[in-house]
């Protein structure tokens, strides 16, 4: 979801916007219906109500957490929301960059730091493809199985589509009238 009051979303996944006064119902309804929630973590008070709800009112494996690294703010407000601390200063020892949290089905949770680590080379360029890999190890060691996803569409390949439907039916018509028109 987008922030209230944003003017333009920001580059990225697709966001939409829930209106200002009734919010929380749209969220509640959003995580009954989702297969998986993905929380990152920040200082806004909107997002420690969604991870309250989560774990009052969703099972363990559908939650999975993000955590900006070296906020030991963050964590130990974290800690307080969970029925097991996730204790991530001690699962990652030192300097983390962030890390990514899944549940097991007694609330245990499963930390996975997220490269690269201080020190190491950034051989992908992006953080993306590590906490893609982080989240990918969370989930596999909860034991969560891969779901098939269905094909992700944008409005440009919609755009195609649809110039293809339109233009098949015209090319029969045009063929049917040459042969009408030459011998």
């Amino acid at each position: 979801m987008g922030r209230p009051g944003e003017r333009l979303p920001h580059l990225g996944a697709a966001r939409f916007y829930l209106p200002g006064d009734d919010w929380q119902s749209g969220v509640l309804r959003l995580m009954e219906l989702s297969q998986l929630i993905v929380l990152r973590l920040g200082e806004g008070e909107g997002v420690w109500w969604e991870v309250y709800q989560a774990v009052a009112g969703q099972p363990p494996g559908k939650l999975v957490l993000l955590i900006p690294g070296d906020r030991p703010d963050l964590t130990e407000r974290l800690d307080a929301h969970l029925p097991v601390p996730a204790g991530i200063k001690d699962a990652i020892p030192g300097r983390w960059t962030s890390a990514v949290v899944a549940f097991r089905e007694d609330w245990t949770p499963v930390v996975q730091p997220v490269g690269p680590f201080p020190g190491e080379k950034n051989r992908y360029g992006s953080t993306v493809f590590y906490v893609a890999r982080a989240m990918q190890e969370a989930l596999r060691s909860i034991g969560a199985r891969r779901r098939a996803m269905g094909m992700r569409t944008n409005s440009h390949l919609l755009a195609v589509y649809g110039k293809v439907l339109l233009l098949v039916p015209a090319l029969f018509l045009v063929a049917h009238f040459l042969r009408l028109v030459l011998p």
